[in-house]
Formats: structure tokens, C-alpha cells, sequence
């Protein structure tokens, strides 16, 4: 998953890390968001509600499940070489503030879409809170003590924890 670059040669110097063992289906399932932070990498997966964390040497520290429980999707080949993924999940943006991972997550309900802050501890992985978020939301940011957010209208909106 990861690669060591040479500084000068630019060729890879060392590969380590894998996302999700045993799933070779095709990489469309395992699409994901990788964020870089000062003590390794998080990985989310796009369709699926797994989440990942890295130390820099590609070591695995922990492969969790969030709170949405939604696994690894199906893939469907719909002819002439097209595909299809079956998923309920869009995670779709990450913000590392302190020891909290914020995840802004839509996902798919039985009343349309509805838009989730959902936090996890840095260290653990394990779950905090969810904030869920009225109306249609194009993009969060998170800060210490506040999160910004893009409406639908294309107004900022900027609330307190």
C-alpha cells in the first residue's frame, strides 16, 4: 500500500502496509481517503465503514468498524466491461484535530441522504460521538472548538461544539 521513495533516485526504496486483507475483488471496493498526521496514516474506506491506522513504517495499529457497521461491498459487472458498486455509504472528508479522527459521512437511509460528523479517538480508534447534520451539506472543516460547513445554497455556516 505504502512506498518509500529514494530522495534522489525517486525509485522505491521499501513497499509495506496493506488495507483489507484477503479482498481482491477489485480495488473500486476498497476506494478510499489516506491522511497523512505526524505519528503515521488514517484510511477510510469510501463505501465501506472501516477505518484504518498506520505508524509510519506501515505497521497496522488498528483496523476498526465504525459505528455504521456497513462492510465491504459487492461489485457488479453490468456489461461491456462497466461496473457497479452496491453501497449505502459516501464518507467524504477527514479532518485529525488533537487526538479526534472527524469523519463527515452521507450515507444513504430509508428517508434519502443524511450527513454525520462522526468522531473517534486518534489513539484507539474507538468511537466518541456523532453530530448529525441538518440539510444538504457539501463540505465540512473542523477546528478545535468549532466546525464550518458548505450548505446546499452555498452559505458557511460555522457552529460550536
Amino acid at each position: 500500500m505504502f512506498a518509500k521513495l529514494h530522495k534522489n533516485t525517486r525509485r522505491v526504496s521499501k513497499e509495506f502496509g496493506q488495507l483489507l486483507k484477503n479482498h481482491h475483488q477489485t480495488s473500486m471496493a476498497i476506494d478510499g481517503t489516506l491522511r497523512r498526521f505526524n505519528n503515521g496514516f488514517i484510511y477510510i474506506s469510501v463505501y465501506s465503514s472501516y477505518l484504518l491506522h498506520f505508524d509510519l513504517n506501515g505497521t497496522l495499529k488498528y483496523n476498526v468498524n465504525m459505528v455504521d457497521r456497513i462492510e465491504l461491498p459487492d461489485i457488479q459487472l453490468t456489461g461491456q466491461g462497466s461496473m457497479s458498486i452496491n453501497s449505502p455509504m459516501i464518507y467524504r472528508k477527514v479532518n485529525i484535530i488533537e487526538n479526534n479522527i472527524y469523519i463527515f459521512a452521507a450515507i444513504q437511509e430509508e428517508d434519502g441522504f443524511n450527513r454525520y460528523l462522526d468522531i473517534y479517538d486518534l489513539d484507539t480508534g474507538s468511537y466518541k460521538s456523532s453530530v448529525r447534520l441538518e440539510g444538504m451539506i457539501s463540505d465540512v472543516e473542523v477546528d478545535v472548538d468549532k466546525y464550518y460547513m458548505i450548505d446546499g445554497e452555498g452559505n458557511l455556516r460555522i457552529y460550536q461544539f
